[in-house]
């Protein structure tokens, strides 16, 4: 039994050296998984986070007046949110399979596509106006503004492109051209033209068929007072000037016929009248009508 005594010790000791480095091992694997598990949860946490966040950019681009629209380097569209869809008549999906630019007027395509080009590296955004695909039977206008994502070393990664409904601008543009033609077409039938001084600057105005009347070009000739003056006959200008004085002090309604003396040396008879009209500042405001 004396004799097992020895062995008996050495499989202690054997055993408890084992057993020690189990306890070790199974340590260093129990602190292993304690910083995997918050490890974990950190990951959980941030796949929460970006979760969140992810839902609060959908509802902020949801929400969003203008139309929004990712696109990567290449011009590729990444993402079109709710308003980009109901602008071009186009699911996001559809965008981002057939290409943004196939939203757009076929008039308007190929030159937004080479200001798109142009555009590459710019710091500067790109601003541009187009038309897309009729929907509803009526073409919809855009302001479309785009401007660079970068990475830290400066290399473009993607694209921001914003688009603005501006249809009701463009068709009160269109309404006021319109209405202007109309007003320059009857003043050229009628021969008569409108004029207006600033009272305040001695800024004169001078609608298009007054030109006309005087044989001038509106490119090469900035209307002026006292030159005004010097186109008149002389034997007319002091009764003018008068009737001008008048107005002026009484702001009463006159009326004056006298000439005028075009560059190529014509005289023309031109009946003027003339009022005071207060607005945001006093003006004199006139018509001129040629007559033989």
């Amino acid at each position: 039994m004396a004799d097992q005594y020895p062995v008996l010790f050495f499989g202690v000791l054997v055993f408890g050296a084992v057993g020690v480095f189990l306890l070790a091992r199974i340590f260093r694997l129990w602190r292993a998984n304690v910083h995997l598990r918050a490890l974990a949860e950190e990951r959980v946490g941030i796949i929460h986070s970006l979760v969140e966040s992810e839902s609060q950019l959908q509802s902020l681009t949801d929400i969003s007046p203008v139309g929004i629209l990712f696109i990567d380097a290449d011009g590729t569209c990444l993402y079109a949110n709710r308003r980009a869809e109901l602008l071009t008549g186009r699911s996001a999906a559809t965008l981002i399979q057939e290409g943004w630019k196939s939203a757009l007027h076929p008039d308007d395509r190929d030159r937004v596509t080479s200001e798109w080009e142009g555009f590459g590296n710019s710091v500067a955004p790109l601003l541009f106006e187009a038309r897309l695909l009729p929907t509803e039977d009526r073409p919809v206008w855009i302001l479309g503004q785009a401007v660079a994502q970068r990475e830290e070393q400066g290399e473009v990664v993607g694209y921001v492109l914003t688009v603005t409904d501006i249809s009701e601008r463009k068709n009160m543009e269109d309404a006021l051209a319109e209405r202007d033609a109309r007003f320059s077409a009857s003043e050229r039938i009628a021969r008569i033209g409108h004029w207006e001084r600033r009272c305040n600057s001695n800024q004169v105005f001078w609608s298009r068929q007054v030109y006309e009347i005087y044989g001038l070009d509106p490119a090469d000739y900035t209307p002026d007072f006292d030159d005004i003056y010097s186109r008149m006959h002389p034997e007319d200008r002091e009764q003018v000037r008068e009737a001008a004085r008048s107005v002026a002090d009484t702001g009463e309604h006159y009326e004056v016929e006298h000439r005028i003396i075009l560059p190529d040396g014509e005289i023309r008879w031109v009946h003027v009248q003339c009022e005071v009209v207060l607005c945001l500042t006093s003006a004199l405001m006139g018509q001129i009508e040629e007559f033989a």
